[in-house]
This record gives C-alpha cells, structure tokens and sequence, in this order.
C-alpha cells in the first residue's frame, strides 16, 4: 500500500467513525424530533409554545342552591363502594363532564411527551379572558 492510500482509508475511516458516534448521540432525540414536527404540521407550531391550552367546557347548575327554609339543597350524591351513599350540596361553581376530563388527561398525556413545557388546562370562561392564545377546546357546541 501507498501512503496515499493509508491516509485516505484513514480519513474515510475517520469520517464514518463520526458518523457512527453521531448518529449514537442523537438516536434518543431523533423520534422526538419526528414526532414535533408531525404534531407541529398538523396543530401549528405554537401547539409548543407557552400560548398553548386545552379548553373543557363548564356547565353551571342555575337551580337554587337553598331551599325555602335555607338548608343547602343536595343535588349531587356520591355512592362508594360499600353502597353508602352521602348527598353533597357542592360544586357551587362549575360543573365538568366526564368525557372531557378523559379527553384532557389523554391529550396531555400523549401531547406531553413531546412538549418540554407543561399544558395548560383551563375552563372556556377563563378562556375568553385572554384569546391571544391556540386553544384545544374541548366538549361539543352546548359546552364551550
């Protein structure tokens, strides 16, 4: 062998070694990049950015909440396993759906894997406050 040829073995050798210890460092950050882009295309970019949150629809009792003689009236129950059921008088505020408690967790499950920075979850009335924002809304046309 020429000494030509050992010193371009070595830099083609040298290169792929890079190469190879680069693409290692990476690997880990690479479907992650994948995946932002993917969520990036389809939701904007700013489903990234502090000016991101998922919207749920609150839902308001407009019954009265004493009764004629001032008793708190209990409207709601919870029933627990051993079949003891207690009557609650309480939320006085807003009331949430199921579904879009269920919808919420998975979005900021699976959305968060991505994000480095947490999701905001906010009622649509606290929405309206500050609309600068990209909002995920969350519940059908009656709710938000």
């Amino acid at each position: 062998m020429i000494w030509c040829e050992i010193l371009i073995n070595l830099a083609i050798n040298f290169v792929a070694g890079i190469f190879i210890f680069l693409l290692g460092l990476f690997w880990p950050i690479i479907p992650k990049s994948i995946q932002a882009y993917r969520l990036k295309r389809f939701f904007g970019s700013s489903i990234l950015s502090d000016r991101f949150a998922i919207v749920y629809g609150t839902l308001q009792d407009p019954r009265p909440r004493v009764d004629n003689a001032g008793e708190p009236v209990m409207r709601f129950m919870k029933r627990f396993r051993n079949g003891e059921v207690i009557g609650v008088a309480r939320p006085h505020e807003n009331i949430v759906g199921d579904c879009e408690i269920r919808a919420s967790g998975y979005l900021v499950q699976n959305i968060g894997k991505i994000r480095e920075k947490t999701i905001k979850i906010i009622s649509d009335n606290e929405a309206y406050v500050d609309l600068n924002f990209t909002l995920m809304s969350l519940g059908s046309p009656a709710s938000n």
